[in-house]
């Protein structure tokens, strides 16, 4: 697929597609490809749907049915072919609403830290409503301790700055580079 996927490749970047979007759709019609051992330029409309059918029998999610749905219809209409994608339907999955935990719980647990590092951690992800991958990727230089500001890389929207994040300067001081 290597032509098919660098047109592919070019196409998504020009319209501005993450490279984490870029990588997954790649990788869906990359399997897709692969289940048929043939170019998915040679695919049939009656193809695509056992294709589908057969995702289903292997009882993978709506949101992964979804996926290969939009990669495939990207990659048709990236190489001219919009007949080609049979029209199907998907369920509707509820979102999950996030358990957030409660006020008393998190003085709790953070009075019950003995670890300053850890608690600093702990504090920081709770004011600042971080996700463990924004932490991860979280440096002292990131924080702004005068503007009380925490400023997050590679999230999952994007780039976002908190300024409600409160960062006490007894913390602050914890992070800071010796």
């Amino acid at each position: 697929m290597g032509i098919l996927q660098d047109r592919m490749r070019y196409a998504m970047e020009a319209r501005g597609y993450a490279d984490h979007s870029i990588s997954a759709y790649i990788t869906n019609v990359r399997a897709f490809a692969r289940h048929f051992m043939k170019s998915p330029l040679l695919v049939s409309t009656s193809e695509i749907e056992s294709f589908f059918h057969f995702l289903r029998q292997q009882n993978k999610a709506e949101s992964t049915l979804h996926a290969y749905y939009m990669a495939l219809r990207l990659f048709y209409e990236i190489n001219g072919i919009n007949d080609r994608l049979p029209k199907l339907k998907f369920r509707r999955v509820r979102m999950r609403i996030p358990r957030v935990l409660g006020q008393r719980t998190v003085v709790t647990l953070l009075e019950n830290c003995k670890s300053l590092k850890f608690k600093t951690l702990l504090s920081l992800v709770y004011s600042a409503g971080l996700r463990l991958s924004e932490l991860r990727n979280l440096t002292v230089h990131d924080l702004d301790f005068e503007r009380r500001q925490v400023f997050i890389r590679r999230s999952k929207n994007r780039k976002r700055s908190n300024p409600k994040a409160s960062v006490s300067t007894r913390y602050a001081i914890a992070l800071q580079p010796t």
